[in-house]
């Protein structure tokens, strides 16, 4: 009976390695930008959104459907037909096991030359699996299973539609992007999203170059922006190619478009949800390394319970370690804090920013039209900053004279700066580094690039110049200023939250430790605890974060208040 199980455990596992290697190529070449087909929809957010879809259309799960069913198959085998049901339950959980397996398997091989190998999620995840398959905890195993891949399949679906929420709002944004295209030798103005291949571009100084482009006549000196925001100058002639987003500093280009405008804003959006994907990872990473250093206590652990107490006090031990879906609900959370902020119309072309957002405590606006628009908005804005522990918030302004004076009064700002050069700006943001802030620069006109360059979170508004706009780290589109305080709000929050979630995975791990070694619980019982807590912590990882929720819901009220307050002082002025 056991070399029957063996056997039909080792042929599972073989098929469905063999299988997975065979489509792991082609699988990967579907999910890799540069192998889908160029967008053919005229505007780059539908092609953003079709791109998105396919990406999506490629990931299947159906290592989740198989444990699901198992549970279905382990739950009826105790009861009914367990020589039928036995077999079926012990295949579909060897190969929703498969998965674990695979990539233990994958990251011994990565190891570099000399390292030792260590335990990480995966590895403990596939031993425990298969300890409770050897031992006969086929419901404990299905549990587990179907835990493990319910978790991968919620955090990256949750990742990619945070991306995609970002990039599409942004694509929206660019698409009122125009640029002079010259037809029948006449220039004439036309959206970037409309360009076709092979049509002429004209680019005059200061201008941006909206696609790939190669140089049919003309040279320049050109300021380009790369994917990871960093800029060059270089000098350009007929012949050379000129990135998409370069802007030209000086002289006169003709250019042939090499792609269409909305392939290249569609892949400019998807640059930016690939961004906020990564930087996620590296978010979720830090849960990994928690729960990869405390596998192998846990491990030990179980290891001596087991002569002492017996195998299943030993496998109960083991499902106190939090491998199995800490790191999914700490992405998840991440997600969520994301999502909120996009909710508020606010963009991170780079989400590293939010981890510097964390420990801000200076802010630099550049201009007075930012706080002109909307004195009621500025003004809330401004004092909810200074509540969050921003001790300096700065003002630069092109000339001193009264207006400025009492705009900068009006809204609570008392350090102003006059009459600014290109490198006063930016020397203005160093010196507050310099002592010791964490300094944002709010800004979108060209003179404040270097400003934006230096600073620790550069912001500009939807409205800016594609070219300012390439170079910041968050963009405000249509959220007002109140989007810097929303996204300080997600950025301090976030870690919180992770704390939170690490704390309350410990307790499990003592609680269940607790009911294994003094209310006997059983492996399946431990599982099912398991899958409890995670259940509840996806339940909450799935709405909108309560304290933001509530903070933006002061932060409106106040704003009325404040409004009203306003138009009842005018009242009273004009009675």
């Amino acid at each position: 009976m056991i070399w029957g199980k063996v056997g039909i455990v080792a042929g599972v596992y073989l098929g469905t390695r063999l299988t997975s290697r065979q489509t792991r190529s082609r699988i990967r070449s579907l999910r890799t930008p540069e192998k889908r087909p160029p967008p053919n929809t005229p505007a780059s957010m539908h092609a953003l959104e079709a791109a998105g879809e396919t990406r999506e259309s490629t990931t299947r799960h159906p290592f989740l459907g198989a444990s699901t069913l198992s549970l279905a198959t382990a739950s009826a085998g105790y009861l009914f037909f367990p020589a039928v049901l036995g077999p079926i339950t012990l295949a579909l959980l060897t190969y929703s096991t498969t998965p674990m397996l695979l990539r233990a398997e994958r990251r011994l091989r990565q190891l570099p030359a000399g390292a030792s190998p260590r335990l990480d999620k995966d590895g403990y995840a596939a031993l425990v699996s298969g300890i409770c398959l050897v031992a006969g905890q086929w419901g404990a195993a299905a549990v587990y299973n179907t835990v493990y891949h319910f978790s991968e399949r919620a955090a990256t679906g949750e990742r990619r539609r945070t991306a995609k929420r970002s990039a599409t709002l942004y694509a929206a944004h660019k698409q009122s992007a125009a640029a002079w295209v010259s037809r029948d030798g006449i220039e004439m103005p036309l959206p970037a999203s409309q360009i076709r291949p092979g049509e002429t571009l004209v680019i005059n100084t200061g201008e941006m170059a909206p696609v790939d482009g190669l140089v049919l006549h003309g040279q320049g000196t050109i300021d380009a922006v790369d994917e990871d925001g960093k800029v060059g100058i270089a000098r350009i002639e007929s012949g050379a190619t000129i990135p998409m987003a370069a802007l030209l500093l000086e002289g006169r280009l003709e250019v042939k478009a090499l792609r269409s405008g909305a392939e290249c804003e569609a892949r400019r959006a998807d640059s930016i949800r690939a961004r906020i994907e990564a930087h996620q990872h590296k978010l979720q990473d830090y849960a990994d390394n928690w729960a990869n250093r405390a596998a192998l206590p846990f491990l030990g652990m179980a290891a001596l319970a087991w002569p002492l107490f017996g195998v299943t006090t030993a496998i109960g031990l083991l499902f106190s370690a939090p491998a199995t879906s800490n790191h999914a609900v700490l992405s998840l959370h991440t997600a969520n804090h994301l999502d909120w902020v996009a909710k508020g119309g606010v963009v991170f072309r780079d989400p590293r920013a939010l981890d510097r957002l964390v420990r801000l405590d200076a802010v630099v606006f550049d201009g007075t039209h930012w706080l002109a628009a909307n004195q009621t908005e500025a003004t809330q804005t401004i004092v909810e900053l200074r509540e969050r522990g921003v001790k300096r918030i700065v003002l630069i302004a092109a000339e001193s004279d009264a207006t400025t004076e009492g705009i900068a009064e009006a809204v609570g700002i008392s350090e102003i700066h006059w009459d600014p050069t290109t490198r006063r700006k930016a020397e203005i943001v160093d010196r507050l580094k310099d002592q010791g802030h964490r300094v944002a620069f709010v800004g979108d006109k060209l003179d404040g690039l270097l400003a934006l360059k230096s600073t620790d979170v550069s912001i500009c508004s939807g409205q800016a110049a594609d070219y300012i706009a390439e170079s910041a780290d968050m963009l405000l589109l249509g959220s007002g200023l109140g989007g810097i305080v929303r996204a300080l709000d997600s950025a301090r929050s976030l870690p919180i939250k992770q704390t939170a979630e690490i704390g309350s995975w410990g307790s499990l791990a003592f609680i269940n430790t607790l009911f294994v070694a003094f209310l006997r619980f059983s492996p399946l019982q431990s599982s099912l605890l398991c899958a409890a807590a995670f259940a509840l912590e996806y339940r909450q990882t799935t709405r909108p974060p309560r304290n933001l929720k509530a903070a933006a819901e002061r932060q409106g009220q106040a704003r009325r208040d404040r409004e009203a307050n306003t138009i009842e002082g005018m009242v009273e002025v004009v009675n």
